[in-house]
């Protein structure tokens, strides 16, 4: 079973209707979404219909649970999350769709989270995390996103890889990512794709600067 994992897409659907095309994604078996659908861009609502034809399984992510009221959406950052303009823009059915996400989910023994095991919506993991700070990862495969920087290390018996974001990227390179994993061999890969920043930036002017000079970067 060849399996896509995509994550934080936070409502730039050009970036999602880039990664639909990608082949890796277009012909795997399974497609599994780790959370972030919504925030910084204002296609939250288009981005869940995506994933609502797309998604097979998913997990919900710290700005889904913001949004859905899960968690409160602090004033200050939300200058440049701008969940609260969406709010009132999102349909019941999208919002039912978050709502519904469970915070982990497994995956032929693979266990799919947003954050971390030990903290599935807020916790942070990055490639030169200490494996003390971890914790103890029991699946042989864990796959995370959150960060927006994408890696594959090894952690004790198990394999643990950050997705990176489809949407906003933070690792420098201007590019989008999702990860493929052949669940029959073992064998995972990041794909990076280089995003149209000129549509994506033409189709979302109002976005914060800070948002604008991530997809600028190149």
């Amino acid at each position: 079973m060849r399996v896509a994992l995509f994550s934080d897409v936070h409502g730039n659907a050009v970036a999602l209707h880039q990664l639909l095309k990608e082949p890796g994604f277009a012909s795997a078996d399974v497609r599994a979404f780790l959370g972030d659908a919504v925030g910084y861009f204002p296609a939250g609502a288009e981005v869940v219909e995506i994933l609502l034809s797309t998604a097979d399984i998913g997990v919900q992510g710290n700005h889904d649970a913001m949004i859905t009221g899960v968690l409160p959406i602090d004033p200050v950052a939300d200058e440049v999350y701008r969940l609260t303009e969406q709010l009132t823009s999102l349909p019941d059915l999208a919002r039912s769709y978050l709502e519904e996400l469970p915070l982990t989910a497994e995956l032929g023994g693979a266990l799919l989270v947003h954050g971390s095991p030990s903290d599935p919506l807020l916790g942070r993991l990055y490639a030169n995390t200490p494996d003390g700070e971890i914790g103890d990862l029991t699946n042989p495969f864990v796959f995370v996103g959150q960060t927006h920087r994408p890696f594959i290390r090894r952690v004790g018996s198990s394999t643990l890889v950050n997705i990176g974001s489809v949407g906003l990227p933070r690792d420098g390179t201007g590019h989008g990512c999702y990860a493929v994993w052949d669940s029959a061999s073992g064998e995972v890969q990041v794909h990076p794709f280089a995003l149209d920043g000129r549509a994506i930036l033409s189709e979302y002017p109002d976005v914060h600067p800070d948002v604008r000079a991530r997809i600028a970067e190149r």
